[in-house]
C-alpha cells in the first residue's frame, strides 16, 4: 500500500523544499529503515555562516536498538570555549506506514520522514526553524543541519496536507556532520 505524504526535502542555499512522494509501508518492506543506522559514529560538526566556517567541534552519535520499532540515538558533544560537554538523547520509533515519531530530552516536538533513503527531521527551537538530514553516503552517516527564521510563526508540518511547504526567511546557519563508524 502506498501512501501519499508531504515530505520535507533537503534544501541547500536559500530555500527550503517540502516534497510530496510516495511512501512504502513497512509491512511490504519488512525492514526498519531505522536500523541502516545503527551503531556508533564520530566525525567533526562544522559551522557555517554565510558560507565560511565559524565553528568546528567533535561528535559522537550512538543509535542503538529501544524497541521493536525504536531505536535511541544518543548526540555527544565536544565542549568548546563557550558551552560544556552536551548530551541529547532521541528516541525514535517508526510505525508500519514508515513515519516516525521522536521525542527527545528537550522536550522538543519533532515531525520526521523518509524520502529516497533520506531521514528528514524539522522541529523549532525558540524563534528558529531546524530541518535535519540524515543519510548514509558511501560509509560514512551525514547529517545536515539548516536553522532558519520561518516566514510566520503561523506554519506546520502535517501529513494530512499534500502541499505543505517552508520557506525560510533567513538562514541563519547551516551545520554539516560527516561521520565514521566505529562499531
Amino acid at each position: 500500500m502506498k501512501l501519499l505524504k508531504s515530505k520535507i526535502a533537503k534544501y541547500t542555499g536559500s530555500i527550503a523544499l517540502i516534497l510530496c512522494c510516495h511512501s512504502t509501508s513497512m509491512s511490504q518492506t519488512n525492514t526498519n529503515p531505522l536500523r541502516k543506522f545503527e551503531g556508533t559514529w564520530v566525525g567533526n560538526m562544522e559551522t557555517y555562516q554565510n558560507s565560511i566556517i565559524t565553528d568546528k567541534i567533535k561528535i559522537k552519535v550512538e543509535i542503538s536498538k529501544y524497541s521493536e520499532y525504536g531505536y535511541k540515538w544518543i548526540y555527544t558533544f565536544s565542549p568548546t570555549k563557550n558551552t560544556e560537554i552536551k548530551k541529547i538523547e532521541t528516541i525514535r520509533i517508526i510505525n508500519d506506514f514508515g513515519d516516525v515519531s521522536a521525542t527527545t530530552n528537550n522536550q522538543f516536538p519533532i515531525t520526521e520522514y523518509w524520502i529516497n533513503n533520506k531521514f528528514y527531521s524539522g522541529f523549532i527551537s525558540g524563534n528558529s526553524y531546524i530541518v535535519q538530514t540524515f543519510y548514509l553516503e558511501g560509509k560514512n552517516l551525514i547529517i545536515d543541519i539548516v536553522k532558519s527564521e520561518p516566514e510566520n510563526t503561523d506554519y506546520s508540518i502535517s501529513t494530512n496536507s499534500t502541499n505543505q511547504y517552508v520557506k525560510p526567511s533567513i538562514i541563519l546557519e547551516i551545520k554539516k556532520c560527516i561521520l565514521t563508524k566505529t562499531n
